[in-house]
């Protein structure tokens, strides 16, 4: 989580991230950055609350070690964290 974190406040990757999904949506108008930037602004500050609530320290961090205990105990104590990252970039 922490990663996807870091990425979403680094000011390049997020403005990388707008245009790809301007040039995606096939609109190359004037202003469609501007929209797309309003539009996912809010929601990448809603995910990085969530993640700061549910990280180490926040205020519901205990509700995720539950649910990954439950999840591993489910998967015979495979650790999610034994598998493979991927990262993608929008450049």
């Amino acid at each position: 989580m922490s990663l996807i974190a870091d990425r979403l406040r680094d000011k390049t990757f997020f403005e990388s991230l707008v245009q790809y999904r301007a040039k995606r949506l096939g609109l190359s108008a004037n202003g469609v950055a501007d929209n797309m930037r309003s539009a996912l602004t809010p929601k990448r500050d809603e995910i990085l609350n969530l993640i700061g609530k549910y990280s180490e320290g926040g205020t519901s961090h205990g509700v995720l070690e539950k649910l990954m205990s439950l999840r591993r105990a489910d998967r015979g104590g495979v650790d999610d964290h034994a598998r493979p990252v991927y990262a993608v970039s929008f450049a």
